[in-house]
């Protein structure tokens, strides 16, 4: 009996840090995405030529600032456009309001754009891309268009460990609860 007892104090310990992901739901945003842990929330508004606009965040910073991938920061948000603004089935300005938001980006972090190539999720047009920031950093972009909502996901990571599964899981995982 005491051998039993002995295998889950020393079995614990490694299950706690096997690294398992949860998966998050938010029925007022419309999706579930997998995240190597819970989201840390928040809503901040701006005022734009458009109007205010309330864009929602969900952002994990690991402990220490990095994680065993060497990952910083896993973001998704979401705002929603006024009606007449922006739209998914606006197929001519599509193309130039995702590049516009690309060349934000970039300006942003003053980063240099490695690829950018167009995504679509259930028939919704996106765009995927890479930012790299100074040779330290590397910001992965998936950003998709639904109706009027925008949905944009981001990984923070070190340059030299860009190409890490734990990036791949988080895009991946994206899904739409309609």
């Amino acid at each position: 009996m005491m051998i039993k007892h002995l295998w889950i104090v020393l079995l614990f310990p490694l299950l706690a840090f096997t690294g398992d992901w949860i998966t998050y739901e938010s029925l007022e945003g419309r999706f579930s995405i997998s995240t190597p842990h819970h989201f840390m929330e928040k809503t901040l508004k701006s005022e734009t030529a458009i109007g205010t606009l309330e864009t929602y965040y969900f952002v994990y910073q690991p402990e220490g600032q990095i994680d065993a991938e060497g990952n910083m920061l896993y973001t998704l948000s979401y705002v929603d456009y006024p009606e007449n603004s922006i739209h998914s089935d606006s197929t001519e300005l599509l193309d130039d309001f995702f590049k516009t938001t690309i060349e934000t980006s970039i300006k942003s972090v003053k980063g240099e754009l490695r690829y950018d190539t167009p995504e679509k999720i259930k028939g919704f047009p996106g765009w995927l891309w890479r930012v790299d920031v100074a040779d330290k950093a590397v910001i992965k972009t998936k950003t998709y268009l639904i109706n009027n909502r925008l949905y944009t996901l981001q990984v923070v990571t070190i340059a030299e460990n860009s190409l890490n599964k734990s990036v791949d899981r988080f895009m991946e995982s994206f899904r739409l609860l309609q």
